[in-house]
């Protein structure tokens, strides 16, 4: 082998050596901990996840953007909803969500100052390392959204 092709054989290791390394480090934040959901049927309400993020301060909590129909926001969807959300997350330690009753205000760019907050119907949260859970609802756009309140049992 000449000098040229070892030149040019070491500067394509590098290049394949450098992907490798950084895409295997490469993260553009915690991904969330979701599970297959079991063979068990939970009869939920369907929802929409719109966003995830991650919090920065306080203890780490994954946040879900989510949106269900207007006519779900009563307490046997709710707490269906929190049995299957509880389950498809069952890693997460800590996470919460912001229940909408319409998918179309969440914008496309992921901006969530853009998002439309009069939809805003309801909180949940799960709380493993506490063993502590709620989700708080409005039964109809522009009521409290504490209207209803639910203590959910955790495990």
């Amino acid at each position: 082998m000449n000098k040229k092709t070892i030149k040019h054989f070491l500067q394509s290791a590098l290049a394949v050596i450098i992907f490798i390394v950084g895409t295997s480090t490469l993260d553009f934040g915690q991904k969330s901990m979701e599970c297959r959901m079991k063979d068990e049927k939970i009869t939920a309400p369907k929802y929409r996840i719109a966003e995830t993020t991650r919090t920065v301060s306080g203890p780490p909590t994954l946040v879900i953007y989510l949106s269900i129909k207007p006519n779900s926001f009563n307490q046997k969807d709710m707490e269906a909803l929190a049995r299957a959300l509880d389950r498809r997350f069952c890693e997460e330690q800590r996470f919460s969500a912001l229940i909408f009753d319409d998918r179309r205000i969440f914008p496309r760019t992921k901006a969530i100052d853009a998002i439309d907050w009069s939809a805003y119907r309801g909180d949940f949260l799960i709380d493993r390392q506490n063993k502590e859970g709620y989700i708080s609802f409005s039964t109809e756009r522009g009521k409290p959204r504490d209207e209803v309140n639910i203590k959910l049992e955790i495990k």
